[in-house]
């Protein structure tokens, strides 16, 4: 899966993760969906921040985890970090 896919092969656009994470669209993303996009971008969670990694091994550090009111990862806000990263990446 890509870094704008979701389980059930349903595509979730950049304005959907927008709108998750502005709060104006309540549906969330569950664990293993947001882990299993990461995974699918080479990219992996140890906190506090995701990495990316590079096709030589090495471990390239994307973005630092971010949390919402209740100090649950706000997996929305760290996906658009991170498909921001990898496309400027790249360029």
């Amino acid at each position: 899966m890509g870094v704008l896919e979701q389980a059930h092969d349903e595509r979730l656009t950049v304005d959907d993760l927008k709108a998750m994470a502005s709060g104006r669209r309540p549906e969330t993303l569950d664990d293993m969906d947001f882990l299993e996009t990461l995974a699918g971008s080479n990219c992996l969670v140890m906190p506090p921040y995701v990495y990316h990694l590079e096709a030589d091994g090495h471990l390239e550090q994307v973005t630092a985890l971010r949390y919402d009111d209740h100090y649950n990862l706000n997996k929305p806000v760290i996906l658009l970090a991170v498909m921001d990263r990898l496309r400027r990446g790249r360029d």
